[in-house]
């Protein structure tokens, strides 16, 4: 325990230690501020996102993958150019509803296998890292597009990335064998339970936002989020084999353990990870000058969504000082709803798709705020 306070700690001097550099500088130039910005977006169709703090004690739903992108940021502003610490956690699964129940089945103590086989196929990628990034925006006048491009330089923490196929057969109520074959890399081995050394990685990632006023009533914004971005991993951690169940172990209440049986390779090696790409592409049409309405694309590499929706300015004098604008968006397919507030130095949104907890599936939300110096 004191050991842990001590890193929090030193963590927290850090951060004080760069907050005041920032304000240093910022004090002797003009035209900056400070800011702080923190993006959080998941979609888990086939589990409610309480299975988290859960531990699979949930109803499942149908639904063949589980995303979720967080990212934090804390940096300085000044003129066209932004720098800021940056800590970001990404993860992507996709897989066969069988696959969940079957995992689902082995985590729960009480859970019964109702199904007679199990088709097993699992695809998994997992990075957290910590990061210094670098922005420039500024505007082509010839063309009349806004962009803003930014470059994060990437310190990796942990990764899993890899996939599982293979089959599992119900026998009874407290009995199943199952034979798979796998290959990933990893920081911990959570199937084998491997004891490793954790691999360390750096990486880099690009995005670019441009925008440009088509007309006086069309606006377009264009975001390509982690347009290039890979991890090179050292020392990695990898397993390739089949596993099966030909050696079974039962707790004390008869039911069977999920222990597999490792027939393959391990070793470490080099490892290049790619970051899974990113696009929003948004239409803001003027209808009124205090009532804009949107329509988004954004895509991810598993799903395409198409919020549409309202901003609504609350200063009924628009061409004075920004006026704090409200929005309210709709995705029809997904079924969420994102509800936010802008204004000149804060922006808060919320996204949800159900008002009961344990009902959630998709779940998200911003905020931003700057400082002035």
């Amino acid at each position: 325990m004191p050991i842990k306070i001590q890193h929090r700690n030193e963590a927290l001097r850090r951060l004080v230690f760069f907050v005041s550099c920032l304000m240093t500088v910022s004090s002797v130039l003009a035209k900056d501020h400070i800011f702080f910005r923190q993006t959080s977006f998941a979609d888990t169709q086939s589990l409610p996102v309480i299975a988290v703090f859960k531990k699979w004690d949930v109803t499942l739903g149908d639904g063949d993958y589980s995303q979720t992108y967080n990212q934090a940021e804390i940096g300085w502003h000044w003129k066209s150019f932004e720098v800021s610490l940056l800590h970001r956690l990404d993860f992507v699964a996709q897989y066969s509803n069988e696959t969940i129940q079957f995992i689902q089945q082995t985590k729960k103590s009480d859970a019964v296998l109702n199904t007679q086989n199990y088709n097993l196929d699992l695809n998994v990628f997992f990075a957290r890292s910590n990061g210094l990034r670098f922005a420039y925006k500024n505007k082509a006048t010839h063309l009349g597009i806004n962009y803003h491009i930014g470059v994060s330089l990437l310190q990796a923490l942990f990764l899993i990335d890899g996939k599982l196929t293979g089959q599992a057969v119900y026998h009874s109520e407290q009995d199943y064998s199952f034979d798979f074959s796998v290959d990933y890399y990893y920081s911990k081995d959570y199937l084998f339970s491997r004891q490793i050394n954790k691999p360390s990685g750096y990486g880099i990632t690009t995005d670019i936002r441009l925008s440009k006023q088509f007309s006086e009533r069309i606006e377009v914004q264009l975001s390509l989020i982690d347009l290039f971005g890979v991890i090179r991993w050292e020392n990695t951690p990898r397993t390739q084999a089949n596993a099966d169940s030909s050696k079974k172990m039962f707790d004390d209440q008869g039911r069977q353990k999920f222990e597999p049986v490792l027939k393959g390779i391990e070793k470490s090696e080099t490892f290049l990870q790619t970051l899974p790409r990113r696009i929003s592409l948004d239409v803001l049409y003027q209808v009124h000058p205090r009532l804009k309405v949107l329509f988004e694309w954004f895509k991810t590499d598993v799903r395409n969504y198409f919020p549409v929706g309202l901003a609504f300015s609350l200063n009924s004098n628009v061409s004075a000082t920004p006026s704090p604008v409200l929005k309210f968006e709709h995705e029809p397919f997904v079924r969420f709803w994102r509800l936010g507030i802008e204004t000149q130095q804060l922006s808060v949104s919320l996204l949800f798709d159900k008002l009961t907890p344990h009902k959630i599936h998709t779940a998200g939300g911003t905020f931003s705020i700057k400082i002035p110096i």
